[in-house]
């Protein structure tokens, strides 16, 4: 039976909450918290307007619930490689029972428990075999060298022997544990302020065939212990020990498409149901499907239906401009012709009627235009014409 991601996004809406989480909007793609990019995580925006900062925060408990949309501009270069299949352009990030930030430290074996069997009651949902499932834990060591040397001191960081317990207790098979000493575990980040640290698991689910695994990052699990220390100004450089949060916080998160993949047995994320339109009229169009240009399309897409329905206005800056550029090239590139392109945009508009796209579709194409005018962008077209001339000749 075929889960359609509108019925997902509605079941994951659904899930039942811890008790006083609050339901809000999705964040902007752009804000404080991704200086110079787009938002590519889940918590910066909501905390930092509500909290002012990552922890600290021992007056008031801070629980919310949403579908955060993301876009990761390190992802673009995986989609000219082997790995493209499991990478989008713009994506979308829930939690299964809200993003809880306690004024007091929680009691951490209760809640990882809680977090926990809501995350593998909707995997059971979802039919998902305990067999694919793959979870990472943080093995143990000193800081120094599970960070590869970003920070210079010697804290020995538990094994997480919490996590690996409980996942043994929802059924996860034992050789599926994926013990780990490096930073995908450990949550130990210092994004423009500072932030607190803790565990982290990767949830990864086999897709492939038995002999030929491929393994997909689907869900995190995060819970956070401790507080930076530092000698001299808050910066990364400055980390010179670790001390005990007063404050605690939990979160499960799922990556929705990519869920939603593995729920039907696709080969590719690009084929979930709300995706898959946009590169079918691509390929009518070209006689292929370019998974660089129409990801980067869509990602365009939703940065400018944010620019409109935001009033960002102007506020892009140069750094998320250069990359904008960037991804109006990689459209470009693929030789559609602008009427094409905004034909695709109102496929891309129709097909998640959930986002509100439709007035991102003019300044985006005036912003194409503008690119397609300029000599960088002719000079490239000449030297194609000449390029297929060539071939043409060859070819006699």
């Amino acid at each position: 039976m075929v889960l359609h991601y509108a019925d997902f996004r509605k079941m994951v809406e659904g899930l039942p909450r811890y008790p006083h989480t609050e339901v809000l909007q999705r964040s902007p793609l752009f804000h404080r918290g991704f200086h110079g990019t787009f938002n590519s995580s889940f918590i910066e925006y909501h905390e930092l307007s509500r909290l002012g900062g990552y922890f600290n925060h021992t007056k008031k408990d801070f629980l919310f619930s949403t579908i955060q949309s993301c876009i990761r501009f390190q992802d673009f270069p995986q989609l000219k490689t082997d790995a493209s299949w499991m990478y989008l352009g713009a994506f979308e990030m829930g939690d299964v029972h809200g993003c809880l930030h306690f004024k007091k430290r929680p009691d951490y074996e209760s809640m990882q428990r809680l977090q926990i069997s809501r995350l593998f009651d909707l995997f059971k949902k979802l039919k998902i075999d305990l067999g694919r499932v793959h979870p990472t834990y943080q093995g143990g060591g000193s800081v120094r060298e599970i960070s590869r040397g970003k920070y210079n001191f010697d804290f020995q960081v538990p094994e997480d022997l919490l996590s690996k317990r409980l996942f043994l207790e929802m059924g996860v098979p034992e050789e599926n544990l994926m013990p780990d000493q490096t930073r995908d575990t450990f949550l130990s980040l210092h994004i423009h302020r500072p932030m607190p640290w803790g565990y982290r698991n990767e949830i990864l689910i086999s897709c492939g065939e038995k002999k030929r695994p491929r393994m997909l990052d689907c869900a995190t699990l995060e819970y956070t212990l401790w507080e930076p220390l530092y000698s001299g100004r808050p910066t990364s450089h400055n980390v010179s020990g670790l001390k005990n949060m007063k404050d605690g916080f939990s979160v499960a998160l799922i990556g929705l498409e990519r869920l939603c993949m593995v729920a039907n047995g696709l080969e590719r994320v690009q084929d979930v149901d709300y995706i898959k339109p946009v590169y079918d009229y691509f390929e009518g169009i070209t006689g292929r499907r370019d998974w660089l240009a129409v990801e980067s399309l869509r990602a365009l897409h939703r940065i400018y239906a944010d620019v409109e329905n935001y009033k960002i206005g102007g506020q892009l800056g140069r750094s998320r401009m250069d990359k904008v550029k960037k991804l109006i090239g990689n459209v470009m590139d693929s030789d559609i012709t602008l009427r094409e392109l905004e034909e695709l945009l109102y496929i891309n508009n129709t097909i998640q009627p959930w986002h509100d796209l439709l007035d991102g579709i003019t300044p985006l194409m005036k912003r194409v235009e503008e690119y397609s005018n300029t000599p960088m962008f002719k000079r490239k077209q000449e030297k194609k014409e000449r390029y297929k001339r060539y071939l043409a000749r060859m070819r006699k």
